[in-house]
């Protein structure tokens, strides 16, 4: 068996053979997500199959415990839900699906931040479905 070692953020090292993870972090529902490691904060903005609207998600995992069985992600609290035309607030309120989009929905997914040269940090996120795309400035 081989060894392997690795460090997150500014927890302690974590060493030893590799082990299957005895749970997930998260529901097998979870899609479209983009992490974040904030020190030990692991940060996780996620959508949900099944919502209905779908809506954006932000989630957080602390990693200071040395093994990630022991990790537990917080409860997914409500980042941004469809409120405008474009979001597709106007259309039916159903439960969401895998699968391209080719009409708009009244769904909100795909999270992603890009981080400025001058510090300024934006949320990026499709809306309608996937037919349009919405910027956020980040505080």
């Amino acid at each position: 068996m081989v060894d392997v070692g690795f460090a997150v953020g500014v927890s302690h090292c974590l060493y030893g053979p590799y082990e299957t993870p005895s749970k997930s972090l998260f529901e097998t529902n979870t899609r479209h997500t983009l992490v974040i490691i904030e020190g030990n904060i692991l940060k996780v903005f996620w959508s949900r199959e099944g919502d209905a609207p779908e809506r954006l998600l932000v989630s957080q995992v602390e990693l200071s415990r040395p093994h990630w069985n022991n990790w537990q992600a917080s409860e997914g609290a409500e980042l941004l839900r469809p409120e405008l035309s474009w979001k597709g607030v106007d259309m039916p309120v159903m439960s969401s699906l895998r699968g391209e989009m080719n009409s708009p929905f009244n769904e909100l997914r795909d999270p992603y931040i890009l981080s400025d040269v001058d510090g300024k940090e934006y949320f990026f996120y499709a809306g309608g479905g996937e037919q349009a795309i919405g910027i956020a400035l980040l505080k």
